[in-house]
Protein backbone atom coordinates (compact mmCIF):
# COMPACT_ATOMS: atom_id res chain seq x y z
CA UNK A 1 0.00 0.00 0.00
CA UNK A 2 1.15 3.52 -1.11
CA UNK A 3 0.48 6.23 1.74
CA UNK A 4 1.04 9.95 0.80
CA UNK A 5 1.70 12.42 3.81
CA UNK A 6 1.64 16.20 3.20
CA UNK A 7 2.58 19.88 5.43
CA UNK A 8 0.33 21.72 4.40
CA UNK A 9 1.24 25.30 5.19
CA UNK A 10 -0.68 28.74 4.68
CA UNK A 11 1.43 29.20 1.66
CA UNK A 12 0.96 25.29 0.17
CA UNK A 13 2.45 21.81 0.99
CA UNK A 14 5.81 22.59 2.56
CA UNK A 15 7.00 18.58 2.48
CA UNK A 16 5.76 15.52 1.33
CA UNK A 17 6.56 11.79 1.93
CA UNK A 18 5.17 8.58 0.01
CA UNK A 19 5.40 5.90 2.03
CA UNK A 20 5.23 1.88 1.06
CA UNK A 21 3.90 -0.58 3.72
CA UNK A 22 2.56 -3.50 3.76
CA UNK A 23 -0.16 -4.14 6.05
CA UNK A 24 -1.97 -1.30 8.44
CA UNK A 25 -0.47 -2.25 11.82
CA UNK A 26 2.93 -1.08 10.00
CA UNK A 27 1.34 1.79 8.78
CA UNK A 28 0.66 3.63 11.81
CA UNK A 29 4.23 3.18 13.27
CA UNK A 30 5.79 4.35 9.31
CA UNK A 31 3.50 7.40 9.73
CA UNK A 32 4.21 8.24 13.25
CA UNK A 33 8.25 8.08 12.44
CA UNK A 34 7.42 9.93 8.88
CA UNK A 35 6.62 13.15 11.02
CA UNK A 36 8.12 12.87 13.60
CA UNK A 37 10.67 15.51 12.61
CA UNK A 38 8.14 18.44 11.50
CA UNK A 39 7.45 20.85 13.54
CA UNK A 40 4.04 22.61 13.23
CA UNK A 41 2.95 26.02 13.20
CA UNK A 42 -0.31 27.67 13.92
CA UNK A 43 -2.44 27.00 11.07
CA UNK A 44 -0.72 24.06 9.23
CA UNK A 45 -2.26 20.80 8.50
CA UNK A 46 -1.19 17.58 7.86
CA UNK A 47 -3.02 15.27 5.07
CA UNK A 48 -2.84 11.66 4.61
CA UNK A 49 -4.17 9.32 2.16
CA UNK A 50 -3.94 5.84 0.47
CA UNK A 51 -3.08 6.47 -3.47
Amino acid sequence: MKIIITLNGTAGELDRKDLYVDDTDDASVAIHDAIEDWILSPGDTITIREA
